[in-house]
Order: structure tokens, then sequence, then C-alpha cells
């Protein structure tokens, strides 16, 4: 008989045997006769190293099915929970600010690719969840990386398997893509998990307490909530200012009625009112005058960027054969979003070292929506020795905006008055796509094939369409040493919906 126990902290894994062995097994050479009597040995404990916490035995984002990481010719990267607990983020932008490879639009609300990321010096993707539902803008900024089980992040064009954004600044989906996954039941298992964190500087500081609470209805049920709170201060915030602060809540639910059915349907919910931050500009690595390193123009104006984000999702899946499985899934992520921001107007064209002698004052309000509605089929066979698994994919997508906006120059930073407000502008932009891909084992080789088609319109009238394929192939010469090579191509209109 044996029994397994790890501890919280993962220092090691102790096994515990006990041994019964028949008297006959002890005494064969003594001329003993046998019987069926038994002899306790006693308890004998084993201790080794535990799999690294930053691990994971298997990713998806990249191929919509599990595949081991160092087999699959893509470099994906992963950031586990304890990574993500460890560092303490405020938000999603902070957990992928010191990721290799990735660079943000920057903190501000203001910036043209806020919430999406280049991959690689190239632009990536809207951060999606599960692959299959992109965020808005603003989600991809603020979400609480305390809803998240972990963060895949596929590195080359992914526009093969999840297809091309349509962007006013080139093909989106070019450098790569970030797939969320958000915490989700395991059946059989109840738990209650409490995590208090604190992060203090010299001048900025934060406080988090997370909870995950995992309850199992019966054998075939399970529900998981995570949820928390946080306050933080940016070191550049003066004093009686409001800090920044976050609530959110994801419950999830997970159904097996039977062995070969399962549905899932998850969601979020999070509130953050945070100061809005302009940054700093600045010349040959030094503060603009009148800026300093310290610097927040509001001075006695507490601008605010107040955000609501919230999503659900879900799926049915069926496991109609030994070989065919069969998926069908649709999702809404959607934010509100509000902000007031002062920052330096431009100073092109000055004589000496520049200086800032006008301030812009902007104001935004802003509503996304994102829908997606997919059905998949996946075959798993052996055909020609080798083991194949084949997918197929067709999915719809609209993304909506309805926003408006207001600004004006300041000659200095505490002479404004409200602002006019616009009339709101509507945006919307459709993508119909249809996915087939081949993944192949043999021996000592990994393959793999496929191909998409897209089909853009915007409610502008501009309509495109867009092929992307791959093909790709891994020699796996031993169990630490892997050879791939990969070609793949994301491929959208350059429309935007604007």
């Amino acid at each position: 008989m044996s029994s397994v126990n790890t501890n919280s902290n993962n220092d090691y894994m102790k096994i515990q045997l006990k041994l019964i062995t028949p008297l006959m097994l002890a005494f064969p050479l003594c001329g003993i006769a046998s019987t069926n009597e038994v002899h306790d040995l006693g308890t004998i404990y084993v201790e080794a190293s535990p799999i690294s916490k930053y691990h994971v035995d298997e990713v998806s984002s990249s191929t919509y099915f599990n595949v081991p990481p160092t087999e699959f010719p893509v470099s994906v990267d992963v950031i586990t929970t304890d990574f993500i607990r460890e560092q303490n983020p405020v938000d999603l932008h902070e957990l992928l600010f010191f990721q290799p490879g990735l660079s943000g639009g920057g903190k501000s609300m203001m910036d043209r690719t806020s919430g999406q990321y280049s991959i690689r010096g190239m632009a990536g993707s809207t951060p999606s969840l599960d692959g299959t539902l992109p965020m808005t803008g603003s989600m991809g900024m603020f979400l609480d990386p305390g809803m998240l089980e972990r963060v895949e992040i596929s590195k080359g064009p992914i526009g093969a398997v999840q297809g091309g954004q349509t962007s006013t600044l080139g093909p989106y989906g070019a450098g790569g893509a970030i797939s969320l996954v958000q915490k989700q039941p395991r059946l059989g298992e109840e738990f209650t998990d409490v995590d208090i964190r604190t992060s203090v500087g010299s001048e900025s500081q934060q406080y988090r307490m997370n909870a995950d609470v995992h309850a199992s209805g019966s054998e075939s049920l399970g529900v998981r909530i995570p949820l928390g709170i946080s306050l933080s201060k940016p070191f550049w915030l003066p004093s009686g200012h409001d800090w920044a602060h976050t609530v959110f809540a994801a419950p999830s639910l997970y159904w097996e009625p039977s062995d070969d059915l399962r549905i899932s349907l998850s969601s979020t919910l999070q509130f953050t009112d945070a100061p809005g931050y302009q940054g700093v500009p600045s010349f040959r690595g030094k503060p603009l005058p009148p800026y300093n390193w310290d610097s927040y123009v509001a001075g006695d104006h507490d601008l605010r960027d107040e955000y609501t984000g919230y999503s659900l999702q879900g799926y049915i899946e069926w496991d109609a054969t030994d070989v065919w499985q069969f998926r069908g899934g649709a999702g809404f992520a959607g934010s509100d979003m509000e902000f007031d921001h002062i920052g330096s107007s431009t100073y092109a064209n000055q004589s000496g070292v520049p200086s800032v002698k006008e301030f812009d004052l902007n104001w935004r309000d802003t509503t996304s929506e994102s829908y997606n509605l997919y059905g998949r089929s996946i075959a798993r066979y052996d055909a020609f020795g080798a083991s194949h698994t084949t997918l197929f994919q067709v999915d719809a997508l609209r993304m909506n905006t309805h926003s408006r906006s207001a600004n004006a120059v300041l000659l200095a930073p505490n002479l404004f008055s409200p602002l006019p407000k616009g009339d709101f502008i509507d945006s919307e932009l459709d993508r119909f796509g249809i996915l087939a891909q081949d993944y192949v084992e043999v021996g000592i080789l990994r393959l793999i094939g496929g191909v998409r088609y897209d089909e853009h319109e915007s409610n502008l009238g501009n309509s495109g369409d867009a092929v992307s394929p791959r093909v790709g192939v891994s020699i796996l010469p031993a169990q630490w040493l892997a050879f791939f090579a990969n070609y793949s191509r994301t491929e959208s209109p350059n429309f935007g919906h604007m």
C-alpha cells in the first residue's frame, strides 16, 4: 500500500510505503516451508525533489488541444500560478511588463495601443481568454491576474490558429499571442485558500488579499470562486490623493453529467479605480522642465481611471466516439472605461533644451464589447504508422466600441474647467474564420501543418480576407534535447475599425 503527501510549500515530497511480504520470500534458502503468513517490515520514508512549480506539462494556446511544450515546434512561455502570486502584480500590464520579448503600449489609456502588446518587436494579438475570446483594450491593461491559472505566450505568427486582428497599426497577431487561462474547478477537490501579500518600496506600496474557494457539489460537479481586493500607491502619487483599489470575483462551474460529456461556465467581474498617469517626458535621459521624475501634473485635481470589466463564457464538449470529440462554445467580454488625464503637449522645434509650455487635458468614456461563437471537432487516430490529432474549427467574432471624448490645450495644469462632451461614436468589426490543422507524432518526429481563412468586415463598409498558413517540425533525439523549425504567417486587413 502507498500514500503520497506533498507539503504546502513544495519544499519536498514525502512518500510513505508500508511493505507486507510473505515469509516464503524472507527465508527461501533456509529450507523453511512456505506459508501464507505475512510479515510487516514497518514504515519507510522516501524524500525526493518535486517538479519545479514554474513547470507545466502541457500547453494548448497554439493548437487548441494539449501538447507538451518541449515537443511542440513553437516557442511558448508559460507564467504559472506560483509565479503570478510571487510577483504580486497590480494588473495584467504589470505582470507582462517584465516578460522577455514583450512590450506594452504604455500605462496610460491615452496610448493608441493600450492593452495590446508587441512580441519580439512585432504587433501581437489582443490578450484573449482561453485563446478564443479577445479582451477589450482596457481589460488587456487592468485585468487582475489573481483570477488566472496561467498565462501562455506564443511567440511567432499565430494567425494560423487564432486569426489576425485588424488594426490601423498593422496586422495584429504577427508577433504572437497571449492566452489567459482562468482558474477552473477540478472534480473531487474541496479547499479554501487565503493569500495576503504586501509589497513596500521607498515611495510605493501595495496590499493584496486573495481567496480561492473550491467546492464539490457531487462527484461530477465542481464550483470555484477566486476573489480578491487590493490597495496600491504608485511611486509618483503625492499624499492626499486616493490610492488605486481593485475588487474582483471570477466564479466558474464544471459539470460532467457522464463520462463522455463535459459542460463548463466561467465568468469574471472586476472594478478598479486608479489615479491616471500620463508619463514624464524626457530629453536625453532627463525629465523636461518643469517635470521631475516624481511629477504628478494633475496637481490638486484627483484625475482617475475608472474601469469595470466583465466576461462570461462556456462550452459543451462531447466524446462522440473513440476517435471524434466535438466542442461548441460562446463567450462575451466587455468593459466600461472613463478617464481624465493631463499630460505634456508637443515641444518640437524648440532651440536648446526644450521645455513643456503647454498641457493636454483629455477625457474619454468608452464601452467596448467582444462576442465569439465557435464549433470545433478533434479526431485522434493512427494512420500510416503515425499518431494524428486533426482539428477543424469554424468561428465568428464581433467587436463593438461606443465612445466619446473631449480635449483642450492648457497653459498650466490647474487652469481647466469642465470640457464640453462630444457625441458618441460607434464602431463594429466582424470576423468569420475557418481553421484546419493536423499534428503528427511518429518516432522522434513531431509535425504540424495548418491553415486558417478569415473574412473581416467593419461598419464603415470596409472588408477584406486573409489566409494564414503554418508548418513546423520537431526532432527529439533525447528527453532533454529538441530541435525544431517552423514557418508561419499571419495576415489581416489593416483598415481597422475607425
